[in-house]
C-alpha cells in the first residue's frame, strides 16, 4: 500500500444551507457567520483565533480558504 501524499496547497470551499423556519431547506443560508480553527490533533483544542471567518452571501459560499495539507481544523 503506498503512502498518500498531501498535496501542496489546500483550498477548501463549500456552500452552507440551513433552515427556514422548521423545515429543513437547501436555500442559502445568507448572514450565517463561519469560523475555522486549527486544532490539535490529538485533543481538538483550538489553536488560537480562527484561521477564516466569513459571513456567508446570498449565494451561501463561505470560501475560498487557504488550508494547510498537515493541519487539522474544526468548523
Amino acid at each position: 500500500m503506498q503512502a498518500e501524499t498531501p498535496e501542496p496547497q489546500v483550498v477548501l470551499n463549500g456552500r452552507i444551507v440551513g433552515f427556514e423556519g422548521p423545515a429543513v431547506t437547501n436555500m442559502p443560508l445568507a448572514g450565517a457567520t463561519l469560523e475555522v480553527f486549527e486544532v490539535a490533533a490529538a485533543s481538538g483544542e483550538r489553536l488560537g483565533a480562527a484561521v477564516h471567518r466569513k459571513v456567508v452571501g446570498a449565494d451561501g459560499m463561505w470560501g475560498p480558504m487557504r488550508a494547510r495539507p498537515d493541519a487539522y481544523y474544526e468548523f
